[in-house]
């Protein structure tokens, strides 16, 4: 059986691949899946109600963008965090890995590549594998606490194919927060090189010292930003597979 290049440019997980190896060892010890990003608080309890007071004559196909009351909800929340998107903005996906895939695939062609800051979530590289696009990795250094190099440096790392630039904010797996003049600067060069910035915001509220600022809230950015989020890790519902991709660019509308 002929097996595609595009499978065989997606990379096995690593975050996966430990799985199999901790089902064998964890009957005779106890296991500590740090490998697995899973929240140990409980789901609310609205959750678990609405999902069973959900009973139609018919469960039929969704709408493509989304059931118009989640893309009302989402809205509302992001009008909370002062950021004027409307529904028309909003579009649900299968979690946040399906929207971090419609970001890839909707920015870059084969052979391109997307600009992203080392050390980063694992699983960036099964997205972009997928579509054969490559990773350009820009080094971060814990001495700084993980904070962005200088514009010159990162620019440096720009090639002819570069069509995006890809951060987590707040980091996964570092944590760190970026600061405003961080912030500025990577806008500052995404217009310049006319590149998507692709934010992955879903840890947004897990700020406990310090202040978060949304990149949705950098009108000057509005052409070129795609936001990620989901409710897996706000919600402690990972296994609800309910994200969304957010953007008020036309054009990948």
């Amino acid at each position: 059986m002929h097996i595609s290049q595009r499978t065989l440019h997606i990379p096995t997980s690593p975050i996966r691949k430990l799985a199999p190896i901790a089902n064998r060892v964890e009957k005779t010890k106890k296991i500590y899946h740090l490998n697995i990003g899973q929240p140990d608080i409980p789901t609310p309890e609205s959750f678990f109600e609405g999902a069973a007071s959900y009973h139609p004559k018919v469960v039929a196909y969704g709408k493509s963008q989304g059931d118009a009351k989640l893309l009302d909800g989402i809205q509302k929340y992001y009008a909370s965090w002062g950021m004027d998107y409307t529904t028309d903005d909003i579009f649900i996906t299968n979690g946040g890995s399906e929207a971090l895939s419609f970001a890839v695939m909707t920015t870059c062609d084969p052979g391109d590549n997307i600009l992203m800051f080392e050390p980063f979530y694992a699983n960036y590289k099964s997205f972009t594998g997928a579509y054969n696009v490559e990773i350009q990795g820009v080094p971060t250094s814990p001495d700084t606490g993980y904070h962005l190099p200088n514009q010159q440096t990162v620019e440096s790392y720009i090639t002819d194919r570069t069509r995006a630039m890809l951060i987590t904010n707040p980091g996964n797996p570092t944590g760190v927060i970026y600061t405003r003049e961080e912030m500025e600067m990577l806008a500052g060069i995404a217009l310049k090189y006319d590149m998507t910035l692709i934010a992955d915001e879903v840890y947004r509220e897990f700020v406990y010292d310090g202040q978060f600022t949304s990149f949705g809230t950098m009108h000057e950015l509005d052409d070129n930003l795609v936001l990620i989020d989901s409710v897996s890790k706000r919600y402690s519902a990972c296994g609800a597979r309910s994200g969304c991709v957010i953007t008020k660019n036309k054009a990948l509308q």
